[in-house]
């Protein structure tokens, strides 16, 4: 599958994505059990097997591997909108689908540790990586918005070093999220759930450690991924530490989310979601300069990235 191919198929589901959620607000479609409806995971799962059905990859064991362990996450998440399940056993069955990735052969492969830290890396990695989108979803595009800078990243890179795979799942990725934006934006008809975030993070995760990114005059660059996830990840951390801090239990919900805190300082939700994807635009900017330009260049868009993250916590800290 060529390039070509493949931005045919990214407008494919671009166009089935927008108007699939088109027909879904029509016809009030209502998923989960809050106020809002959450059909923009079943917008973003169906879209991606689109995907799929129409790409010469349709035959593929190694898609559909992937796309098996999408549907599990999928369908947890699912579970999770409509029944809202305690924290530790949405933990508990998040565990037994990322392990069923490990036991399908998707871990990291960094040549400087054993096998045996490779598979609990991957473990943690992918646990992070979904809950952390989990958390994002929250507000008017906040999480959305998020999702389409870390896919259109990977789709950056895997276009340029051509990972068709990686490429493919990406940039479908960010076609169907790009399909479903005008319905999660401003005065949201819809969200994405726990669902589609749970599933999109899943996915990033696995799409995240599956490209090489380290290169002899620039090992450092190996840390590529977890600056694409930048914003998720100190967001997640931020949430984490608080509540630890503040003698919370951190599996439990409250309103202690940076951007929570941000809103009841009387910035409107528009403001803050800019300002995320502003951060989330300056980590794929670092990751990109990293991956393609200049150590030194790199970790300088790096650093002032995430002094930019910590200027705004540390203001709406309370």
């Amino acid at each position: 599958m060529n390039r070509i191919e493949i931005i045919k198929v990214a407008l494919i589901c671009f166009v089935f994505s927008f108007f699939l959620s088109k027909y879904f607000y029509k016809k009030n479609l209502k998923i989960g059990s809050k106020e809002e409806s959450t059909f923009g995971g079943l917008v973003i799962f169906l879209t991606v097997l689109i995907g799929i059905l129409v790409s010469v990859y349709r035959f593929d064991v190694y898609i559909w591997k992937i796309f098996i362990l999408f549907s599990f996450m999928f369908l947890l998440g699912l579970w999770d909108d409509y029944k809202e399940l305690s924290p530790f056993r949405k933990l508990f069955f998040q565990v037994i689908i990322v392990i069923l990735a490990l036991f399908f052969g998707f871990r990291t492969e960094i040549i400087y540790i054993p096998v045996y830290l490779n598979y609990l890396i991957t473990a943690i990695w992918m646990l992070v990586i979904i809950n952390a989108f989990n958390f994002l979803d929250i507000m008017d595009g906040l999480c959305l918005g998020n999702l389409l800078f870390v896919s259109l990243t990977f789709s950056i890179i895997g276009f340029i070093k051509f990972y068709p795979f990686n490429v493919f799942y990406s940039i479908v990725i960010f076609s169907s999220c790009l399909g479903f934006l005008p319905f999660n934006y401003k005065k949201a008809h819809a969200y994405l759930g726990d669902s589609g975030s749970l599933s999109l993070g899943f996915l990033l995760s696995i799409i995240a450690i599956s490209f090489s990114y380290a290169r002899e005059t620039n090992p450092i660059a190996l840390l590529t991924p977890v600056i694409i996830l930048g914003l998720p990840m100190f967001d997640f951390a931020y949430v984490t530490i608080r509540r630890l801090l503040q003698g919370k239990s951190i599996f439990q919900k409250s309103p202690d989310h940076l951007a929570i805190l941000m809103e009841r300082n009387g910035i409107s939700q528009t403001r803050i979601t800019y300002k995320f994807c502003f951060i989330s635009f300056g980590f794929a900017a670092a990751a990109l300069v990293l991956q393609f330009g200049s150590c030194v260049s790199g970790i300088f868009t790096l650093i002032l990235v995430i002094s930019l993250f910590f200027a705004m916590v540390l203001k709406y800290y309370r």
